[in-house]
């Protein structure tokens, strides 16, 4: 009873759905400079493998994940750039000593690094 009343004076407030919803909405947008490094750190990985198809499907695990979170907490321009990461390179495994796939999957690389809304500079040296 002693909850109820607390209720009742406002002591114990609960955020409503959408105030709740904003708040993951902005701890997702944090998480995004995270993803921005570990996209980064893909690249560099890409740059200088020797395997590009282990990384190739690292990249598309990667954007799998961005895009179901992206989608969930509706940054639909995020999940659908990652969607194209994730079918881009999960082509270029089976393809992973292409040239066409590679750039095709750095340009998709920058697509989703531009959506997230931060600079594309770290893929932009795997352009070369």
């Amino acid at each position: 009873m002693e909850a109820t009343e607390q209720r009742a004076t406002g002591a114990l407030s609960e955020p409503s759905a959408d105030e709740a919803l904003a708040t993951l909405r902005g701890s997702f947008r944090r998480r995004l400079n995270d993803e921005q490094a570990r996209l980064a750190n893909l690249a560099a990985s890409l740059r200088t493998t020797e395997e590009p198809a282990l990384v190739y499907g690292d990249i598309a695990v990667f954007a799998h994940r961005l895009r179901g979170a992206a989608l969930v907490f509706e940054f639909t321009d995020v999940g659908d750039a990652a969607k194209w990461l994730e079918l881009g390179a999960a082509r270029a495994v089976q393809e992973a000593q292409s040239p066409i796939h590679r750039l095709a999957v750095v340009s998709l690389m920058r697509d989703v690094s531009t959506k997230i809304g931060l600079s594309a500079e770290p893929v932009e040296a795997l352009a070369c």
